[in-house]
């Protein structure tokens, strides 16, 4: 009779802690930190948007302001119900 050779045992997943997890070797310093890298990059330019956008409404605004202030309108004008429902309605265009 022949006897079957002996197979090899199977390593479970509990005995490799966590080698998947970290690419088969502990993360040192230097990997954590530029982990981090790509984050505050998104952050930097986060604040950067927002601080675009902040101005071009500021400009926005500027040009409403200096378009009412040159116009000849008479002082009345400002006052009418009307005018203020034109003002809210040529914003928004």
């Amino acid at each position: 009779m022949t006897r079957l050779s002996k197979q090899p045992s199977l390593v479970s997943a509990s005995q490799r802690h966590g080698a998947v997890l970290t690419m088969g070797g502990p993360m040192g310093s230097w990997a954590k930190l530029s982990s981090l890298v790509p984050m505050a990059v998104l952050l930097v330019g986060l604040f950067c948007i927002d601080a675009v956008q902040d101005q071009f409404r500021a400009d926005e605004l500027a040009d409403v302001d200096i378009e009412l202030l040159t116009a000849e309108l008479p002082p009345v004008a400002y006052t009418d119900p009307g005018f203020v429902q034109f003002l809210r309605s040529t914003v928004r265009d």
